[in-house]
């Protein structure tokens, strides 16, 4: 089990997670996510698509995007992608955690 990608801004972490399109997350590396991102300090990027983004799934942190988590996948692309990154930054370059 693997993350495929992972970002971290002042003790907040952006984990990636790519499979190809209408791949599920194996059950074991699922509930890992799950955990980590109850611990809180991450928002979690499920993208479908190996060579480009198609779909997008988000758990966003409290705080970020009103803690957004999205149950089921949204069509994307590579500027969608690369803006919800951009904002995430933003968001992780002004907040602190402890």
């Amino acid at each position: 089990m693997d993350i495929d990608a992972v970002i971290e801004r002042k003790s907040h972490f952006l984990i990636f997670e790519t499979k190809g399109v209408g791949v599920p997350v194996p059950n074991g590396q699922m509930y890992m996510l799950q955990a980590m991102y109850r611990r809180g300090g991450a928002t979690m990027l499920f993208i479908q698509g190996k060579l480009a983004p198609e779909k997008a799934m988000v758990w966003c942190e409290s705080g970020f995007k009103n803690g957004r988590v999205m149950q089921d996948f949204a069509d994307t692309d590579r500027l969608r992608m690369h803006e919800f990154v951009k904002s995430w930054y933003q968001f992780a370059n002004k907040v602190t955690r402890i």
